[in-house]
């Protein structure tokens, strides 16, 4: 299954919110300060409070990850590779849960005037 709405497709520029922590989640979500940022070394779920805006680079599916190339994290340009946790279920209306997250995904509108 696809996620519903046909805006989302290849190299669509969205905003991907995590909400909260998935139900049962594999990885329960850190804090920022356990957080390293910048390494590949974390052995956790990044904390809930973060909003990304970038580019869908597949279509989400049940059973794969959410892939983007990531541009901002939280409204700070971060440029990087986003890739969730498998995707469990469609919640409703551009909310989607993974084995760890529950996110919010949305057309993005960040502008320029946005990046600090």
């Amino acid at each position: 299954m696809t996620f519903p709405p046909k805006i989302f497709h290849r190299l669509q520029r969205v905003s991907l919110e995590k909400l909260a922590a998935a139900p049962n989640p594999v990885t329960s979500p850190g804090t920022w300060d356990e957080w390293d940022m910048g390494s590949s070394e974390n052995n956790g779920s990044l904390p809930i409070d973060y909003t990304l805006h970038g580019f869908l680079l597949t279509p989400i599916h049940i059973g794969e990850a959410i892939k983007m190339l990531r541009t901002h994290r939280n409204g700070v340009e971060r440029l990087g590779y986003f890739r969730s946790t498998p995707v469990v279920q469609f919640r409703g209306e551009n909310l989607v849960e993974t084995f760890n997250s529950i996110y919010r995904i949305t057309e993005s509108v960040i502008s320029d005037t946005e990046v600090q």
